[in-house]
């Protein structure tokens, strides 16, 4: 998955086009990966289906929690399809290893320290678009808060509170990748992340918000 930087550039770029409620739509962007992961993906495999998130909250498609909810998952599923079948080595379907932009290979077949080098990576990335000012964050802990109560996700405002807090540390901004990998230079992930963008704005027109 993409780091919370991303989710929330992407998101940004995304709602220009919606004009929803930018304190709700930004923190749905980032709501699954608060909540237990073995459920708020809805993954199959190691990819989201996002139609069945979809499904799931379809009477309540016009909240734009929702909607920035379901953004976080369509963006999960094109940034990962993308990496899995670009830069992941499979053999006979198994993970043997992670190609890096250098063309070294990292033999591996831990999934996990594969995807950590991906976080990474992505991370960095993220890093370019905060010092760009591609990235707004949420701020109105009590308007979050009113929708997430309305919506029965379980969340308490304090933890809200503490997810918000959380993106004016110096731990999360001055964050630098611990491993030095890099798996594509900043072209290619200038493209990605519109392609991303202009991905998730058609899955969006494709619903009746």
């Amino acid at each position: 998955m993409p780091c919370w930087s991303i989710h929330l550039g992407v998101c940004k770029e995304v709602n220009k086009k919606l004009k929803l409620d930018k304190d709700l739509v930004l923190f749905g962007s980032i709501l699954p990966d608060f909540l237990d992961r073995s459920y708020s993906h809805y993954y199959d495999g190691y990819l989201p289906d996002f139609d069945l998130f979809f499904n799931e909250y379809k009477d309540n498609i016009n909240n734009p929690l929702i909607v920035g909810y379901y953004i976080h998952l369509l963006t999960d599923y094109f940034y990962n399809d993308f990496i899995y079948n670009k830069s992941f080595i499979y053999k006979d379907n198994k993970l043997i290893g992670i190609k890096l932009l250098n063309g070294d290979i990292i033999d591996s077949n831990d999934f996990h320290q594969c995807r950590r080098i991906k976080h990474d990576d992505f991370k960095n990335y993220g890093n370019y678009l905060i010092d760009n000012n591609g990235v707004e964050y949420p701020n109105d802990v009590d308007k979050i808060y009113k929708s997430v109560k309305e919506l029965n996700i379980n969340m308490d405002k304090d933890m809200i509170k503490e997810r918000i807090d959380y993106f004016n540390k110096d731990d999360y901004l001055n964050y630098n990748s611990y491993n030095g990998y890099k798996l594509y230079d900043k072209k290619t992930y200038d493209k990605l992340y519109k392609d991303c963008i202009n991905y998730v704005i058609d899955k969006i027109n494709n619903i009746d918000l």
